[in-house]
């Protein structure tokens, strides 16, 4: 049983591979590249900008966003400053989403600027700073200049501890109202050895990321990046009519399956990208072994099955 350190957190994981491997592709999205030193220096800035919003140690910020690399940024600078991340889920709407924001009383909301007119009506959000991000130009923080400026002073990190929670992750549901799960920063970097172990990443890999970055199957794979040297691979949404060809496109190595996405996937009619891909292991929850013989047959690709609660 491996022990996850008490004295390393996800942060000083990004620092130490900003120092010593800076160049290294850390994350890509529509045809963008974002390296760990990159990251490292977007971070710093958009941490400065939060602070001087006012958010400090142990705010929570409810964050609905879409994938992109923004949102990568966003997560780390939270951790930045000590805040704690709410990540809400990009389809909630009326009820579903007043609860939420109303349950985790957040000091801020960030959000995809075609987002913002869903907070009218949510009692929750009366008086909480609702803050955008465009598509043309990103964060609207203010400081005075646009976004990808560094016109806000930079300032060292907290001293995020490995029992701090980094952030509330609300469930579905299913058997009634969200929980909010508070996921902390060992607990973050322990389901990214368990995933790094599943699905048998090494340094040079590349995992295609279709889960939304308000799902844990995404938000795992934040510090493997990191900790094991590989690249994510962003993609909007899942598509199962365009899977295969944005798994070819990326060149990944590997893919995340959740539920009945094996299903769907076999279910599609034949293309020339069933097998023309470099992807090796298919690896998540919810494989009958009928289903992953027939799988593995079809695309060439070993599944691996594993099991984990948020």
């Amino acid at each position: 049983v491996p022990v996850i350190s008490d004295s390393q957190t996800t942060l000083s994981l990004l620092r130490d591979r900003a120092e010593r491997f800076g160049d290294r592709v850390y994350a890509s999205f529509d045809h963008q590249k974002l390296t760990v030193g990159g990251l490292y220096d977007q971070v710093r800035q958009t941490a400065a900008r939060l602070s001087i919003q006012g958010i400090s140690r142990g705010d929570r910020v409810a964050v609905m966003l879409d994938n992109h690399l923004d949102n990568l940024v966003l997560f780390f600078a939270l951790i930045w400053v000590g805040a704690v991340h709410v990540p809400v889920n990009t389809r909630l709407r009326h009820a579903s989403l007043d609860y939420v924001i109303e349950h985790a009383e957040p000091r801020m909301i960030v959000v995809e600027e075609s987002f913002s007119g869903l907070f009218a009506d949510i009692s929750g959000a009366d008086g909480i700073p609702v803050r955008t991000r465009r598509l043309s130009t990103g964060f609207d923080w203010g400081c005075g200049g646009p976004d990808n400026t560094p016109d806000c002073p930079v300032f060292d990190p907290e001293d995020i501890r490995a029992t701090d929670v980094l952030f509330i992750m609300y469930t579905s549901g299913t058997t009634g109202p969200p929980k909010g799960v508070m996921v902390t920063d060992k607990m973050l970097r322990a389901s990214s050895y368990a995933s790094a172990q599943s699905s048998a990443a090494k340094m040079g890999d590349i995992f295609l990321v279709w889960e939304p970055l308000y799902h844990i199957g995404a938000i795992q794979l934040l510090p493997l990046a990191l900790d094991v040297g590989v690249e994510l691979a962003l993609v909007g949404r899942f598509s199962a009519s365009r899977f295969w060809e944005q798994v070819s496109s990326v060149r990944a190595t590997q893919i995340h399956f959740l539920g009945g996405i094996l299903q769907i996937l076999l279910r599609q009619p034949p293309t020339i990208f069933d097998r023309q891909h470099r992807c090796r292991v298919a690896w998540g929850g919810g494989a009958p072994a009928h289903v992953a013989q027939d799988f593995e047959a079809r695309f060439a690709i070993e599944v691996r099955e594993n099991y984990g609660m948020t």
